[in-house]
């Protein structure tokens, strides 16, 4: 009797269990590449914000960009979530010593918007730099084609944090030089603590300084102010070790206080004879009353000023108005009219002509405006002749009512000295 075939056994069980075997398998490689991510993602994180290693690489990216300068920064330390501090930054003419920065961390930046820094302090520097000083070079900033004067920025964004404050910021052993003017200001301590913004709300703090080798630069008392309209007097004075150019000293006293959420500000300085007022409006007015720069600062500058400048600010239409109110001053033998004028600064693109010569009835007749050069950054003095002049002729008819040929050496000594504070045009 013949036996039935028997169909062949398919392994149902054993085929199901590899498949759950490469399903595990499969798993346990993708766990582990999440973990492998995740860890990465952390140790970076870590690396980044908490350990010097990125502020030793932007430190030695520093170092290359300032070969040239011999740039060198050694003791890096810190991290960008809490701070940093370095021992010594050298350079061929200058150095920073025992600087820390320590504030809240990025955390609270973002997630509070509070920023507040607990101490930056500065050990020792010595900073050698030279300025431009040729007033009378002929770049496009001083042509009469000018643009430089435009005042669009663009509108300004909101303050973003909600918290700003500095719990202490010291300086010691600062020296600053000036090689070209001779300008040196010595720091041998300052300290600057309690400072404040929180929600439209400032408290200005209290400074403590010492100014100069025995005071002799500049002295810097910080009181509460004598009217209760304000809350801080800053009490300054400009000595004449200062600058070669001060004569006498030149105090400065400013009262700082707050008002529906704006800063305000009395300013007086010049023994009194200037007056800057700064109302929580935005607008201000500055007044000068028969200020002679000559007695306070070496050089050919106006004498006896009077006058009345008002900036109003309008929040709705974003303007910024400048209105002169007129007033006069002399120079040398002459004395010139200050022209009433309007400006809009957020329309202006170069200012007009505001000082003009009273004496239009004797010649030459003389044209006089203040203009900051585009390349330079400087406040030039514009002067030009009718008919036109020379630098040198100009100069000295205004100063001695002659040409520069009839001057003694002396005199054309001093005048050609004093050309650097002025921009003349040469004759075409």
């Amino acid at each position: 009797m013949s036996t039935p075939n028997t169909p062949p056994t398919i392994p149902i069980k054993k085929q199901h269990a590899n498949n759950k075997k490469g399903s595990g398998c499969f798993l346990k490689i993708f766990i582990g590449c999440v973990v492998l991510l995740v860890s990465l993602l952390v140790a970076a994180w870590v690396t980044l914000m908490h350990t010097s290693v990125p502020l030793r690489s932007v430190a030695a990216a520093m170092e290359a960009a300032g070969k040239d300068s011999q740039l060198k920064i050694t003791g890096v330390s810190g991290t960008l979530s809490s701070g940093l501090s370095f021992e010594q930054m050298k350079w061929d003419d200058g150095e920073l010593a025992d600087v820390r920065v320590r504030y809240s961390g990025i955390i609270d930046i973002i997630r509070k918007k509070h920023l507040i820094i607990h101490e930056i302090h500065v050990g020792k520097a010595l900073i050698n730099f030279s300025s431009n000083a040729n007033h009378r070079s002929d770049d496009s900033s001083s042509s009469e084609s000018d643009e430089g004067w435009s005042t669009d920025h663009g509108e300004s964004d909101e303050w973003p944090l909600e918290l700003f404050q500095i719990d202490s910021l010291t300086l010691a052993n600062i020296v600053i030089k000036d090689r070209t003017t001779g300008f040196s200001l010595s720091i041998p301590a300052l300290e600057w603590t309690g400072f404040k913004a929180e929600n439209g709300e400032i408290d200005f703090g209290k400074f403590s300084a010492e100014m100069g080798a025995e005071t002799d630069y500049l002295t810097l008392v910080t009181t509460d102010a004598p009217d209760t309209k304000y809350k801080t007097r800053i009490d300054c004075s400009l000595m004449p070790k200062m600058h070669t150019l001060i004569r006498k000293p030149i105090r400065i006293v400013t009262d700082l206080g707050q008002e529906d959420g704006s800063v305000i500000c009395h300013l007086q300085a010049f023994d009194d004879a200037l007056e800057i007022v700064a109302n929580p409006d935005g607008s201000a007015q500055f007044n000068f009353r028969e200020l002679n720069l000559a007695d306070y600062l070496d050089g050919p500058l106006p004498q006896n000023l009077t006058l009345e400048v008002v900036t109003l600010a309008t929040e709705e239409s974003g303007t910024e108005l400048f209105d002169v109110r007129g007033g006069e001053f002399q120079l040398g033998l002459r004395k010139f009219q200050i022209q009433p004028a309007k400006w809009d600064l957020s329309q202006l693109i170069q200012p007009p002509s505001t000082f003009v010569s009273l004496s239009s009835d004797a010649e030459p007749q003389f044209r006089y405006a203040i203009e900051e050069s585009e390349k330079s950054g400087q406040i030039i003095q514009r002067l030009s002749a009718t008919p036109a002049l020379s630098p040198e002729d100009t100069l000295a008819e205004l100063f001695h009512g002659k040409r520069f040929s009839e001057l003694s050496p002396a005199e054309q000594k001093k005048l050609t000295a004093d050309l650097s504070w002025f921009y003349i045009a040469q004759p075409e």
